[in-house]
């Protein structure tokens, strides 16, 4: 069963600048982000707990193509997944865990 995605305004504003930069470099190549930011997104959706937690209550949603992750947590009591950055895996660890 799916659960509810909710992705914060940091999150959506990173997947539009990385899909305006990967289409910059190749034609086509900024669907391709977006492509792989669904499927990611739907794994976590039906799969909340198999990516495990890296930072207090904070998951790692990896990118199978591109060097991203989304960085989530899972409610349980809600039953939804608040997706609060998706960052590329060569930032900085501690850019990745802040709640906005």
């Amino acid at each position: 069963m799916k659960l509810k995605v909710v992705v914060k305004p940091l999150a959506a504003t990173q997947v539009a600048k990385a899909y305006e930069w990967y289409e910059k470099q190749l034609n086509g190549l900024g669907l391709d982000f977006l492509k792989e930011w669904e499927a990611v997104t739907d794994y976590i959706a039906s799969h909340p707990e198999s990516f495990q937690k890296k930072y207090k209550h904070f998951r790692q949603g990896l990118f199978n193509r591109f060097p991203y992750m989304a960085v989530y947590i899972y409610e349980v009591k809600e039953r939804r997944i608040v997706i609060f950055t998706v960052i590329s895996a060569k930032q900085k660890p501690s850019r990745r865990y802040k709640r906005k």
